[in-house]
């Protein structure tokens, strides 16, 4: 397990979790992310989603037993 924000005892689902309340604070523009003044929010709203989609994806066959790569 990775030693996140949630800490280092952090379930997977957990973290997954956080990372989709991430997401939602993103998406109703609550947060925005930006560097040097450029705003990076929907660029980074896409990679968010895909990334938490493959972590959806690899928890599901962990649970049936199969493998995580």
């Amino acid at each position: 397990m990775s030693k996140g924000p949630q800490g280092s005892n952090a379930h997977p689902a957990d973290e997954l979790a956080g990372l989709k309340s991430f997401l939602a604070r993103l998406e109703s523009g609550s947060m925005k992310l930006s560097e040097y003044g450029k705003d990076l929010t929907q660029k980074e709203i896409g990679i968010l989603k895909l990334e938490i989609k493959h972590l959806e994806d690899v928890l599901a066959r962990l649970r049936k037993g199969g493998t995580h790569a």
